[in-house]
């Protein structure tokens, strides 16, 4: 994830044709894609008037019709998921915008002819999401989400300086060897949810080990009661 910040700021440089203003917005995210669709939408929230769902299951709302916006979003295009969402979202009338590397999601797009945005292939789920942030953001600047692009690249400096920061940091080292035969428990508040995905994601997938995550304030009554005891 070292590249991260760098491929965030090369997506951004991917264009994306301007879209019919959103409303509602179904943001549907299969394997890691998650991390990144966490990542933005937690910004987003609290600064924009348009509803937007972040949704990871094969359920389409009832209340989905023609002025929705569904955005599906798999790296691979493989994911088992998609047949069952993309058809569902087609026949209520959904607009459907893909964010995928290939696979059946896309030839699905282009069949039908949807919005299709491709990341660029060959990469792990994880070594993707800094592409597939720089491009939802290009997507919901182009659906009427103002103001988050402009953000984007206000901060990566600042995200730079921070990875530059920390990478091969004594800290990482000495946090490393703490949680070394351990299992990890990751808490954040909600706004911050994408970071205790991301840190489980990566215990679980990258050193095969359990990992459990939450968010404030659930700890701070219901599940404090069972640490304590």
């Amino acid at each position: 994830m070292r590249s991260l910040p760098e491929n965030i700021r090369e997506a951004l440089g991917m264009a994306v044709a301007k879209q019919e203003p959103a409303n509602t917005i179904c943001l549907y995210n299969f394997e890691e894609s998650n991390v990144a669709s966490d990542s933005i939408s937690s910004f987003v929230f609290e600064r924009t008037s348009i509803q937007i769902h972040t949704i990871v299951d094969r359920i389409v709302p009832a209340w989905a019709d023609g002025s929705v916006d569904v955005i599906i979003m798999s790296y691979s295009g493989d994911s088992q998921e998609i047949d069952e969402v993309f058809s569902s979202a087609r026949s209520r009338g959904c607009r459907i915008h893909c964010i995928t590397s290939g696979g059946h999601l896309a030839d699905l797009c282009r069949e039908n002819g949807n919005h299709l945005l491709l990341v660029p292939g060959g990469l792990s789920n994880n070594d993707a999401t800094g592409y597939e942030m720089g491009i939802l953001v290009n997507l919901y600047d182009a659906m009427g989400v103002q103001g988050i692009r402009d953000h984007m690249e206000k901060v990566l400096p600042r995200i730079v300086a921070y990875r530059d920061s920390v990478w091969d940091s004594e800290d990482v080292k000495k946090l490393a060897i703490q949680v070394k035969g351990k299992i990890p428990v990751i808490y954040c508040t909600g706004e911050l949810r994408a970071v205790h995905k991301r840190w489980k994601m990566l215990i679980n997938d990258e050193i095969c080990r359990l990992a459990f995550s939450g968010e404030f304030p659930e700890f701070n009554h219901n599940e404090l009661v069972s640490w304590t005891d």
